[in-house]
């Protein structure tokens, strides 16, 4: 019974791989067309991801949907149309954009989007109840942020 510690070692390491091995070879493409896989994507996993050093993927747009969850849609609602908790709170006058609406998002480059979101409303003209994330979010992740509002928009930029 002295290996037996050495045997639960060889047997967790054997199980590991073995499970490493099974989830390579699940088809994990899920009914939006995304892999869950983050090594792996497919040409529906990102819009428009071929444009981006951000990254692509099914790993990336998680990311930048969580980014999304974490700091837009207190305002901006978790759907992105303007309808987030706060929403009501920030005064006369100001309503959160409206992410949905491709009229309107369709107008803005993604330099704009990437601009607002980084250095705040003010940044752009608009009010100051937007807040910059530049000293919060990385620019890789700001950039992940605008990759997704064009998901939320189903849109392409001005610039595209």
């Amino acid at each position: 019974m002295q290996n037996k510690p050495a045997f639960i070692s060889l047997f967790a390491i054997a199980l590991c791989a073995f499970i490493g091995v099974a989830n390579a070879s699940i088809d994990t493409t899920t009914a939006t067309g995304m892999s869950a896989n983050p090594r792996e994507y497919t040409e529906d996993s990102f819009l428009y991801s071929s444009r981006w050093e951000a990254g692509s993927g099914a790993f990336a747009i998680r990311k930048a949907k969580k980014n999304y969850m974490l700091h837009c849609a207190t305002c901006h609602g978790a759907t992105g149309e303007g309808n987030g908790e706060l929403a009501e709170l920030l005064g006369d006058g100001v309503k959160p954009r409206n992410h949905t609406d491709a009229k309107i998002m369709s107008q803005r480059t993604d330099e704009d989007l990437r601009k607002v979101i980084s250095g705040g409303g003010d940044s752009m003209g608009f009010d100051a109840a937007m807040p910059p994330f530049s000293t919060i979010l990385q620019e890789k992740e700001i950039l992940g942020l605008v990759k997704y509002l064009r998901v939320l928009c189903k849109c392409k930029g001005k610039d595209s």
